[in-house]
Protein backbone atom coordinates (compact mmCIF):
# COMPACT_ATOMS: atom_id res chain seq x y z
CA UNK A 1 0.00 0.00 0.00
CA UNK A 2 2.70 2.34 0.90
CA UNK A 3 4.33 1.23 -2.57
CA UNK A 4 1.32 2.48 -4.37
CA UNK A 5 0.84 5.88 -2.20
CA UNK A 6 4.69 6.45 -3.06
CA UNK A 7 4.13 5.85 -6.20
CA UNK A 8 1.14 8.20 -7.32
CA UNK A 9 2.75 10.93 -5.68
CA UNK A 10 5.47 10.50 -7.67
CA UNK A 11 3.15 10.75 -10.55
CA UNK A 12 1.88 14.00 -9.05
CA UNK A 13 4.82 15.73 -8.36
CA UNK A 14 6.02 14.77 -12.22
CA UNK A 15 2.81 16.16 -13.62
CA UNK A 16 3.23 19.28 -11.69
CA UNK A 17 6.49 19.81 -12.61
CA UNK A 18 5.77 19.22 -16.12
CA UNK A 19 2.83 21.92 -15.72
CA UNK A 20 5.30 24.69 -14.37
CA UNK A 21 7.68 23.90 -16.65
CA UNK A 22 5.22 24.78 -19.22
CA UNK A 23 4.03 27.32 -17.60
CA UNK A 24 7.66 29.28 -17.64
CA UNK A 25 7.16 29.31 -21.34
CA UNK A 26 7.50 32.79 -22.40
CA UNK A 27 3.96 34.27 -24.02
CA UNK A 28 4.36 34.50 -27.59
CA UNK A 29 4.66 38.53 -27.69
CA UNK A 30 2.14 40.33 -30.40
CA UNK A 31 3.78 42.40 -32.78
CA UNK A 32 3.55 46.21 -32.56
CA UNK A 33 2.90 48.74 -35.28
CA UNK A 34 6.52 49.78 -34.49
CA UNK A 35 7.97 46.14 -34.82
CA UNK A 36 5.74 46.03 -38.03
CA UNK A 37 7.35 49.35 -39.48
CA UNK A 38 10.72 47.95 -38.74
CA UNK A 39 10.17 45.16 -40.87
CA UNK A 40 8.85 47.40 -43.62
CA UNK A 41 11.81 49.64 -43.53
CA UNK A 42 14.50 46.41 -43.90
CA UNK A 43 12.20 45.39 -47.19
CA UNK A 44 12.37 48.12 -48.39
CA UNK A 45 15.63 48.41 -48.03
CA UNK A 46 16.03 45.13 -49.52
CA UNK A 47 14.71 45.65 -52.52
CA UNK A 48 16.22 49.61 -53.11
CA UNK A 49 19.29 50.13 -50.93
CA UNK A 50 19.82 53.51 -51.14
CA UNK A 51 16.24 54.07 -48.67
CA UNK A 52 19.20 52.41 -46.01
CA UNK A 53 19.38 55.14 -42.93
CA UNK A 54 16.91 57.60 -45.16
CA UNK A 55 14.04 56.98 -43.24
CA UNK A 56 11.77 60.17 -43.15
CA UNK A 57 8.45 59.45 -42.24
CA UNK A 58 5.66 56.33 -41.10
CA UNK A 59 2.19 57.59 -41.92
CA UNK A 60 -0.59 55.77 -39.95
CA UNK A 61 -4.37 55.99 -40.53
CA UNK A 62 -6.13 54.69 -37.64
CA UNK A 63 -9.26 53.18 -37.82
CA UNK A 64 -10.88 55.37 -35.05
CA UNK A 65 -10.54 58.97 -33.95
CA UNK A 66 -8.28 58.98 -30.69
CA UNK A 67 -10.29 61.96 -28.84
CA UNK A 68 -13.66 59.37 -29.20
CA UNK A 69 -11.97 56.26 -28.70
CA UNK A 70 -10.01 54.45 -25.84
CA UNK A 71 -7.04 53.35 -26.79
CA UNK A 72 -7.40 49.62 -26.90
CA UNK A 73 -9.63 49.67 -29.38
CA UNK A 74 -7.82 51.95 -31.68
CA UNK A 75 -5.86 49.90 -34.42
CA UNK A 76 -3.77 51.46 -37.62
CA UNK A 77 -5.55 50.33 -40.96
CA UNK A 78 -2.21 51.27 -43.05
CA UNK A 79 1.45 52.45 -42.67
CA UNK A 80 2.44 54.70 -45.28
CA UNK A 81 6.51 54.50 -44.94
CA UNK A 82 8.77 56.98 -46.97
CA UNK A 83 12.84 56.97 -47.46
CA UNK A 84 13.96 60.15 -49.02
CA UNK A 85 17.73 60.68 -50.73
CA UNK A 86 18.90 63.50 -53.20
CA UNK A 87 20.88 62.62 -55.98
CA UNK A 88 21.99 64.29 -58.55
CA UNK A 89 19.43 66.83 -58.73
CA UNK A 90 16.27 65.00 -58.34
CA UNK A 91 14.94 63.65 -54.53
CA UNK A 92 14.32 60.23 -54.52
CA UNK A 93 11.42 58.86 -52.95
CA UNK A 94 11.41 55.30 -52.08
CA UNK A 95 7.62 54.23 -50.51
CA UNK A 96 6.44 51.06 -49.03
CA UNK A 97 2.36 51.20 -49.02
CA UNK A 98 1.19 48.46 -45.97
CA UNK A 99 -2.79 47.74 -45.65
CA UNK A 100 -3.00 46.04 -42.24
CA UNK A 101 -6.71 44.74 -43.36
CA UNK A 102 -5.05 42.42 -46.10
CA UNK A 103 -1.48 42.11 -44.91
CA UNK A 104 -0.86 43.74 -48.59
CA UNK A 105 2.37 45.94 -48.85
CA UNK A 106 3.37 47.78 -52.44
CA UNK A 107 6.88 49.32 -52.82
CA UNK A 108 7.21 52.22 -55.28
CA UNK A 109 10.54 54.31 -56.19
CA UNK A 110 9.81 57.79 -58.20
CA UNK A 111 12.03 60.89 -58.11
CA UNK A 112 10.85 64.57 -58.41
CA UNK A 113 13.02 67.79 -58.81
CA UNK A 114 11.29 69.16 -55.83
CA UNK A 115 13.23 68.62 -52.56
CA UNK A 116 11.73 67.32 -49.57
CA UNK A 117 11.32 69.46 -46.86
CA UNK A 118 10.43 69.80 -43.17
CA UNK A 119 11.66 66.37 -41.94
CA UNK A 120 15.34 65.02 -40.57
CA UNK A 121 16.63 61.74 -41.99
CA UNK A 122 16.36 59.41 -39.13
CA UNK A 123 19.35 56.69 -39.33
CA UNK A 124 18.26 52.83 -38.63
CA UNK A 125 20.93 53.34 -35.08
CA UNK A 126 18.08 56.28 -34.16
CA UNK A 127 15.06 54.26 -35.06
CA UNK A 128 16.61 51.16 -33.11
CA UNK A 129 17.04 52.86 -30.07
CA UNK A 130 13.34 54.16 -29.66
CA UNK A 131 11.48 53.03 -27.07
CA UNK A 132 7.79 53.88 -27.81
CA UNK A 133 5.27 52.37 -29.45
CA UNK A 134 2.11 53.98 -32.09
CA UNK A 135 -0.02 51.86 -29.10
CA UNK A 136 1.86 53.85 -25.95
CA UNK A 137 2.14 56.91 -28.02
CA UNK A 138 -1.79 57.14 -28.13
CA UNK A 139 -2.22 55.87 -24.25
CA UNK A 140 0.29 58.96 -23.56
CA UNK A 141 -1.18 61.28 -25.32
CA UNK A 142 -4.81 60.56 -24.33
CA UNK A 143 -3.85 60.46 -20.70
CA UNK A 144 -1.99 64.21 -21.18
CA UNK A 145 -4.40 66.82 -19.88
CA UNK A 146 -3.20 69.52 -22.08
CA UNK A 147 -3.49 67.55 -25.65
CA UNK A 148 -6.93 66.41 -24.65
CA UNK A 149 -7.99 69.76 -23.84
CA UNK A 150 -7.30 71.19 -27.75
CA UNK A 151 -8.30 69.50 -31.11
CA UNK A 152 -5.05 68.18 -31.96
CA UNK A 153 -6.39 64.31 -31.00
CA UNK A 154 -9.66 64.90 -33.43
CA UNK A 155 -7.96 62.42 -35.96
CA UNK A 156 -7.06 59.33 -37.33
CA UNK A 157 -3.75 60.24 -38.25
CA UNK A 158 -0.26 59.45 -36.55
CA UNK A 159 3.33 60.00 -38.63
CA UNK A 160 6.67 59.59 -36.96
CA UNK A 161 8.86 61.69 -37.77
CA UNK A 162 11.57 64.12 -36.93
CA UNK A 163 10.43 67.77 -37.70
CA UNK A 164 13.03 70.00 -38.54
CA UNK A 165 10.82 72.97 -36.70
CA UNK A 166 10.40 72.98 -33.66
CA UNK A 167 13.91 71.21 -33.05
CA UNK A 168 13.32 68.17 -31.16
CA UNK A 169 15.92 65.76 -29.80
CA UNK A 170 14.30 62.72 -30.61
CA UNK A 171 11.72 61.43 -33.04
CA UNK A 172 8.22 62.21 -32.29
CA UNK A 173 4.77 60.83 -33.16
CA UNK A 174 2.87 63.69 -34.55
CA UNK A 175 -0.63 63.35 -34.10
CA UNK A 176 -3.00 65.58 -36.19
CA UNK A 177 -2.09 64.81 -39.80
CA UNK A 178 -2.50 68.58 -41.03
CA UNK A 179 -1.05 71.61 -41.65
CA UNK A 180 -4.29 73.00 -40.80
CA UNK A 181 -4.75 71.84 -37.26
CA UNK A 182 -4.84 74.56 -34.36
CA UNK A 183 -3.34 72.20 -31.80
CA UNK A 184 -0.26 69.45 -32.64
CA UNK A 185 0.22 67.27 -30.16
CA UNK A 186 4.04 65.48 -30.39
CA UNK A 187 5.06 62.40 -28.80
CA UNK A 188 8.36 61.44 -28.02
CA UNK A 189 9.10 58.20 -29.67
CA UNK A 190 12.14 57.43 -26.28
CA UNK A 191 10.98 59.07 -23.41
CA UNK A 192 7.17 59.54 -24.16
CA UNK A 193 6.96 62.91 -23.30
CA UNK A 194 3.70 64.80 -24.47
CA UNK A 195 4.15 68.31 -25.54
CA UNK A 196 1.02 69.94 -27.18
CA UNK A 197 1.73 73.39 -29.48
CA UNK A 198 -0.88 75.78 -31.00
CA UNK A 199 0.52 76.06 -34.55
CA UNK A 200 0.33 79.70 -35.77
CA UNK A 201 -0.61 80.49 -39.39
CA UNK A 202 2.04 82.78 -40.95
CA UNK A 203 1.12 86.25 -41.52
CA UNK A 204 -0.13 86.91 -45.27
CA UNK A 205 -0.12 83.47 -46.77
CA UNK A 206 -3.43 82.33 -48.71
CA UNK A 207 -4.07 80.24 -45.49
CA UNK A 208 -4.67 82.90 -43.12
CA UNK A 209 -6.82 85.17 -45.67
CA UNK A 210 -9.39 81.83 -45.65
CA UNK A 211 -10.51 82.24 -42.26
CA UNK A 212 -10.56 86.26 -41.83
CA UNK A 213 -12.15 86.43 -45.83
CA UNK A 214 -14.90 84.16 -44.59
CA UNK A 215 -15.89 86.24 -41.83
CA UNK A 216 -15.31 89.66 -43.31
CA UNK A 217 -17.90 87.82 -46.50
CA UNK A 218 -20.62 86.72 -43.81
CA UNK A 219 -20.59 89.93 -41.99
CA UNK A 220 -20.66 92.02 -44.98
CA UNK A 221 -23.50 89.48 -46.61
CA UNK A 222 -25.75 90.09 -43.72
CA UNK A 223 -25.49 93.28 -42.24
CA UNK A 224 -25.18 95.47 -46.02
CA UNK A 225 -27.77 95.81 -48.37
CA UNK A 226 -26.24 94.45 -51.67
CA UNK A 227 -28.53 94.48 -55.21
CA UNK A 228 -31.19 96.48 -52.65
CA UNK A 229 -31.22 93.67 -49.54
CA UNK A 230 -29.34 91.56 -47.16
CA UNK A 231 -28.73 87.93 -47.30
CA UNK A 232 -27.30 85.39 -44.92
CA UNK A 233 -24.09 83.01 -46.59
CA UNK A 234 -23.18 81.35 -43.12
CA UNK A 235 -22.72 77.91 -43.90
CA UNK A 236 -23.15 78.66 -47.78
CA UNK A 237 -18.99 78.33 -49.05
CA UNK A 238 -18.98 76.77 -52.19
CA UNK A 239 -15.57 76.98 -53.34
CA UNK A 240 -11.86 79.22 -53.52
CA UNK A 241 -10.96 79.30 -56.89
CA UNK A 242 -7.33 79.99 -56.62
CA UNK A 243 -4.87 81.32 -59.87
CA UNK A 244 -1.18 80.52 -59.48
CA UNK A 245 1.79 82.81 -60.83
CA UNK A 246 2.52 79.65 -63.08
CA UNK A 247 1.36 76.47 -64.63
CA UNK A 248 1.88 74.16 -62.20
CA UNK A 249 4.39 71.94 -64.09
CA UNK A 250 6.56 74.95 -65.10
CA UNK A 251 8.29 75.77 -61.69
CA UNK A 252 9.34 74.16 -58.28
CA UNK A 253 7.16 74.24 -55.35
CA UNK A 254 8.78 77.01 -54.21
CA UNK A 255 8.71 79.32 -57.40
CA UNK A 256 4.68 78.68 -57.24
CA UNK A 257 2.49 81.09 -55.16
CA UNK A 258 -1.03 82.28 -55.47
CA UNK A 259 -1.98 85.43 -57.29
CA UNK A 260 -5.37 85.80 -56.55
CA UNK A 261 -8.57 83.95 -55.01
CA UNK A 262 -12.24 84.50 -55.42
CA UNK A 263 -14.60 83.07 -53.26
CA UNK A 264 -17.71 81.33 -54.28
CA UNK A 265 -20.83 81.25 -51.62
CA UNK A 266 -24.25 80.06 -53.04
CA UNK A 267 -27.35 80.92 -51.25
CA UNK A 268 -30.30 78.96 -52.37
CA UNK A 269 -33.75 80.88 -52.60
CA UNK A 270 -32.06 84.17 -50.38
CA UNK A 271 -33.31 87.02 -52.80
CA UNK A 272 -36.44 88.73 -52.41
CA UNK A 273 -38.18 86.72 -54.98
CA UNK A 274 -36.37 83.87 -53.98
CA UNK A 275 -34.06 83.44 -56.51
CA UNK A 276 -30.37 81.24 -55.78
CA UNK A 277 -27.72 83.96 -54.96
CA UNK A 278 -23.88 83.43 -55.86
CA UNK A 279 -21.90 85.38 -53.75
CA UNK A 280 -18.30 86.03 -54.06
CA UNK A 281 -15.00 87.81 -52.70
CA UNK A 282 -12.25 88.41 -54.92
CA UNK A 283 -8.44 88.75 -53.07
CA UNK A 284 -5.28 90.17 -55.20
CA UNK A 285 -2.59 88.40 -52.78
CA UNK A 286 0.01 90.09 -55.15
CA UNK A 287 -0.95 93.62 -53.26
CA UNK A 288 0.04 92.14 -49.98
CA UNK A 289 -1.94 92.87 -46.97
CA UNK A 290 -2.78 96.37 -48.61
CA UNK A 291 -5.16 94.37 -50.71
CA UNK A 292 -9.14 94.87 -49.77
CA UNK A 293 -11.26 92.04 -50.40
CA UNK A 294 -13.69 92.94 -53.19
CA UNK A 295 -17.08 91.36 -53.31
CA UNK A 296 -20.55 91.31 -55.28
CA UNK A 297 -23.05 89.05 -55.89
CA UNK A 298 -25.53 87.87 -58.89
CA UNK A 299 -29.05 85.75 -58.93
CA UNK A 300 -28.62 82.34 -60.79
CA UNK A 301 -31.37 81.56 -63.38
CA UNK A 302 -30.27 77.52 -62.35
CA UNK A 303 -29.10 75.84 -59.40
CA UNK A 304 -25.81 75.16 -57.82
CA UNK A 305 -24.79 71.57 -58.91
CA UNK A 306 -21.65 69.84 -58.42
CA UNK A 307 -20.32 71.21 -54.82
CA UNK A 308 -21.13 70.53 -51.40
CA UNK A 309 -20.75 73.01 -48.83
CA UNK A 310 -17.18 73.28 -47.02
CA UNK A 311 -18.42 73.87 -43.57
CA UNK A 312 -16.96 76.77 -40.84
CA UNK A 313 -16.24 73.82 -38.39
CA UNK A 314 -13.37 72.28 -40.89
CA UNK A 315 -11.93 75.72 -41.64
CA UNK A 316 -9.10 75.36 -39.02
CA UNK A 317 -8.33 72.30 -40.45
CA UNK A 318 -7.73 72.98 -44.26
CA UNK A 319 -4.21 72.68 -45.01
CA UNK A 320 -3.24 75.88 -47.05
CA UNK A 321 -2.44 75.55 -50.78
CA UNK A 322 1.34 76.10 -50.70
CA UNK A 323 1.41 72.53 -48.74
CA UNK A 324 -1.40 71.18 -50.80
CA UNK A 325 1.09 72.32 -54.02
CA UNK A 326 4.05 70.68 -51.96
CA UNK A 327 2.53 67.39 -51.46
CA UNK A 328 1.82 67.37 -55.31
CA UNK A 329 5.23 68.18 -56.42
CA UNK A 330 6.66 64.96 -54.07
CA UNK A 331 3.85 62.79 -55.53
CA UNK A 332 4.12 60.50 -58.66
CA UNK A 333 0.94 62.11 -59.86
CA UNK A 334 1.97 64.18 -63.23
CA UNK A 335 1.64 67.56 -62.77
CA UNK A 336 -1.13 69.91 -64.06
CA UNK A 337 -0.55 72.11 -66.99
CA UNK A 338 -2.11 75.43 -65.55
CA UNK A 339 -2.19 77.62 -63.17
CA UNK A 340 -5.50 76.68 -61.95
CA UNK A 341 -6.16 75.16 -58.66
CA UNK A 342 -9.74 75.08 -56.39
CA UNK A 343 -10.59 74.16 -53.28
CA UNK A 344 -14.23 72.94 -53.05
CA UNK A 345 -16.15 69.65 -52.12
CA UNK A 346 -17.11 67.88 -55.29
CA UNK A 347 -19.90 65.61 -55.19
CA UNK A 348 -18.47 62.06 -56.50
CA UNK A 349 -19.42 58.54 -56.30
CA UNK A 350 -17.75 56.98 -53.84
CA UNK A 351 -18.03 59.89 -51.74
CA UNK A 352 -14.91 61.84 -50.71
CA UNK A 353 -14.39 62.10 -47.11
CA UNK A 354 -12.84 65.81 -47.05
CA UNK A 355 -12.45 68.74 -49.41
CA UNK A 356 -10.02 68.79 -52.16
CA UNK A 357 -7.69 70.99 -53.98
CA UNK A 358 -8.70 70.61 -57.33
CA UNK A 359 -5.49 71.06 -59.69
CA UNK A 360 -7.09 71.66 -63.01
CA UNK A 361 -5.65 70.51 -66.02
CA UNK A 362 -5.34 71.04 -70.21
CA UNK A 363 -4.18 68.57 -71.62
CA UNK A 364 -3.37 66.87 -68.43
CA UNK A 365 -5.66 64.89 -66.00
CA UNK A 366 -7.03 67.01 -62.94
CA UNK A 367 -5.60 65.89 -59.27
CA UNK A 368 -7.07 66.08 -56.11
CA UNK A 369 -5.16 66.52 -52.99
CA UNK A 370 -6.97 65.99 -50.03
CA UNK A 371 -7.17 69.47 -48.11
CA UNK A 372 -7.16 67.47 -45.03
CA UNK A 373 -4.60 64.95 -44.85
CA UNK A 374 -3.05 66.19 -47.95
CA UNK A 375 -3.21 63.13 -49.85
CA UNK A 376 -2.61 62.94 -53.53
CA UNK A 377 -5.21 60.93 -56.10
CA UNK A 378 -6.28 61.69 -59.71
CA UNK A 379 -9.64 62.65 -60.02
CA UNK A 380 -11.98 60.46 -61.70
CA UNK A 381 -12.79 61.15 -65.18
Amino acid sequence: MKRILCLSLAICLALIAVSCHKDKHPPVKVPTSFDVMMEDYKALVKAFPDAKNNFVEARFVLNNEISTTSAENIKPESLELICYTWIEGFSELFILDHDFTTGKTEMNHYSVDTPWTGDMKIPESELQGLQITLEEAIKRAQKDPEAAAGDGLNTRYVTLRKPLWPVWPNPQYVIGGSAGRKNHVFVDSKTGDVVSLEAPVEEGTAKAFLSDDYNMMIDQFSNFEIMGYRIEIHECWVEAQYTLNAPVNSRQASELFPKEVTYLYYAPKASKDGKDILAKGWRDFTAGAMAKLDMSMEELSSPWTGDNYITSDIIDDLIGVDDAIYNLKISPVTDTDTPNVTLRWPVATPALEHPQYVFIGDKTQNVYVDAITGEVSLASK
